[in-house]
């Protein structure tokens, strides 16, 4: 929107002013009464071109940008330039400034025609006076659009590297906003574990549970299977080892646990009809809680490993 009405202004600009230098050129050509209506002319391009500059100016004031501030001082300066050049153009088309100019043109007439007296050539110097004076005058009025041009063609030079500055700051601003949005969304990744965040149905673990009790007691059936349970006869007072004379059979899970049980049963049984009890060590009978009839199931195991290692006697 204000690149589009900047150029609008410009090109507006740019047709009032060829009008000014087109009523700045007739009046350097005019001659006799035509200075009246050049200068007239002249007078209302150049009004026209200063409301145009003015509602440009106001534009720029209220953008309110670096671009717009500093196309505002750089219009200032041409602006200032081109009232220069019309304001000397109008002083020299006033009476007083085209009689001083015809003052200076006859001086220099009547010197040159002095000098040509004495050659006898009269009509040949006032010609050449004539044409010099116009050749000067023509060089200045060059010279000054020379001048000019020189400044506007900096000006221009100054404003198109301004304006391939801001575009090529416009390019890394829309850069570094992708780079900060795509810092964003990795950073957002990341804190999720590294996937996309997308709803996943309830996973039903049952089946992995189950499979784990099978496996686990089929372990311990195994384990129980190839154990193998002494029987020890007790003889006057004491407690001595004998070999085994049975074993355990591979039983099922819920027969072999009877048996076990069956056999602390008796045992207890064997061990408080005899009283053979006193004679039993402390630890031993200690360890004897765990082995009655209420004993719990999670220390069956216990038990065994208690019968095998000749610690507890059935």
């Amino acid at each position: 929107m204000y690149q589009t009405s900047r150029e609008e202004h410009c090109r507006k600009l740019d047709s009032v002013w060829k009008n000014v230098e087109s009523a700045l050129q007739a009046l350097s050509h005019a001659k006799g009464e035509q200075f009246t209506g050049v200068k007239t002319h002249l007078r209302a391009s150049y009004e026209r071109y200063e409301r145009a500059t003015a509602r440009y100016s106001a534009f720029l004031e209220k953008a309110k940008t670096f671009e717009a501030r500093h196309e505002l001082r750089l219009r200032q300066v041409i602006d200032e330039d081109r009232e220069a050049i019309v304001s000397e153009k109008l002083r020299e088309a006033t009476p007083q400034e085209r009689d001083k100019a015809h003052e200076t043109a006859s001086q220099f007439f009547l010197s040159v025609h002095s000098r040509a007296s004495s050659r006898s050539r009269r009509s040949g110097s006032s010609t050449i006076s004539l044409a010099a004076v116009q050749a000067r005058a023509q060089a200045e009025a060059v010279k000054a659009r020379a001048q000019f041009g020189r400044k506007e063609a900096a000006m221009r030079l100054e404003k198109a590297r301004i304006e391939a500055e801001l575009e090529v700051l416009q390019h890394e601003r829309e850069a570094a906003a992708a780079d900060a949005q795509a810092s964003a969304l990795e950073a957002a990744v990341e804190q999720d574990g590294g996937e996309c965040v997308r709803p996943h149905p309830p996973l039903d673990r049952t089946p992995r549970v189950s499979s784990y009790i099978t496996e686990q007691a089929a372990i311990r059936d195994a384990e129980l299977a190839s154990l193998r349970v002494p029987v020890v006869h007790p003889r006057s007072q004491s407690l001595e080892h004998a070999e085994v004379t049975n074993h355990l059979p591979d039983f099922p899970r819920p027969i072999a646990t009877n048996v076990l049980v069956l056999l602390c049963v008796v045992r207890d049984l064997r061990v408080s009809k005899d009283g053979t009890t006193g004679n039993v060590a402390p630890e031993i009978a200690d360890r004897r809680k765990f082995t009655g009839p209420d004993a719990p199931a999670c220390d069956r195991r216990v038990q065994l490993e208690m019968v095998l290692k000749g610690d507890l006697q059935l």
